[in-house]
């Protein structure tokens, strides 16, 4: 009887200490994802603040596209105005012309 008190004392002490053991590696484990976690988020923080940049950088680049694309309207607008319609009256006063001649 004091034999199997013996070997279950034993086992006892065995069980213990593979749970201590586990404990321990679980603990380090833990440390290790939480760490994992953490060089994640940076990287997550650094790519949404490079991102941020990108979008405010495209939102520069289309604002100047829509001004020199005004621009350009308006110059074309003042260069039809002026050039193309006034050729265009003085070729309608000289057909006029040579329609009254006829």
């Amino acid at each position: 009887m004091l034999d199997l008190r013996r070997q279950e004392l034993a086992a006892t002490a065995q069980g213990a200490q593979a749970l201590q053991a586990t404990r321990a590696a679980a603990s380090a484990l833990t440390r290790e994802v939480s760490m994992l976690v953490g060089d994640a988020n940076a990287v997550s923080d650094q790519a949404l603040e490079a991102s941020g940049g990108a979008v405010g950088t495209a939102k520069m680049l289309l604002i100047l596209i829509a001004i020199l694309s005004i621009v350009t309207a308006g110059a074309a607008w003042i260069y039809v105005g002026r050039g193309v319609v006034a050729r265009l009256k003085r070729l309608n006063s000289s057909m006029l012309l040579l329609a009254r001649a006829t």
